[in-house]
């Protein structure tokens, strides 16, 4: 792989300093498209063929995803307390109970189950505010607040790790796929959203192209987990 790199630093002409620079921003350009798919790849094309270096930067794109893709030695077997990674079949789709698929998992992607420690809401008053307010999506799941932090928190061991954007900031959450509607057919999921502090700020009801543009910023109906 250095040996590749000499070379492209060569053709592109770089001093060390551009090409370190070179280098970082095409490093960037692959883990963003390991989260936003083709849509990004294809911003990463006209950007270097916009800096003049397309033949160059795409050969050193592959290079980065041919060393991610290259199987680490199989780790030791982990405590029952730590994280454990899942590989989610290839093109896997999530379906409801007749068969349709209402969306697809990024099948290149792993999720990995978190250590969680209770996670809660950041007060008291804040877990019964939501319980007021989201409970009947749920249609009467939930008797009480306690029953529908619960139920957040199992979302959040057995849904999709997501990544969303909150008013420009980019936020964890979980996602669970629920039922289709019965007036739209839209497929239903429900939504556990957290802050920086990995606090829950929220548990409801999404679905439509809202909740497709927050998880992809537009309306592809693909959940792309991440680690």
């Amino acid at each position: 792989m250095d040996a590749v790199i000499s070379e492209l630093k060569d053709e592109l002409d770089y001093d060390d300093d551009d090409f370190y620079g070179f280098t970082n921003i095409t490093r960037q350009m692959v883990d963003l498209n390991k989260t936003w798919g083709d849509l990004y790849a294809e911003d990463t094309k006209r950007f270097l063929y916009q800096l003049g270096a397309y033949i160059a930067g795409m050969k050193m794109v592959n290079l980065f995803i041919a060393a991610d893709q290259v199987v680490p030695p199989e780790p030791a077997k982990p405590d029952k307390a730590k994280p454990t990674a899942t590989k989610i079949k290839e093109e896997t789709a999530t379906t409801d109970s007749g068969g349709t698929t209402v969306a697809t998992i990024d099948s290149g992607s792993t999720t990995t189950t978190p250590e969680l420690t209770a996670p809660n809401f950041g007060s008291t008053e804040k877990l019964e505010a939501h319980f007021s307010k989201h409970n009947g999506e749920f249609s009467g799941a939930y008797s009480n607040s306690q029953e529908y932090l619960e139920g957040a928190r199992d979302v959040m061991k057995n849904g999709y790790k997501v990544q969303y954007d909150y008013k420009g900031e980019m936020r964890t959450g979980y996602v669970s796929f629920m039922k289709n509607s019965s007036k739209t057919g839209e497929a239903k999921f429900e939504f556990v959203g957290t802050n920086l502090a990995g606090e829950i700020t929220t548990y409801h009801v999404e679905s439509g192209t809202s909740f497709w543009k927050m998880l992809n910023g537009t309306n592809i109906h693909v959940i792309n987990p991440i680690d």
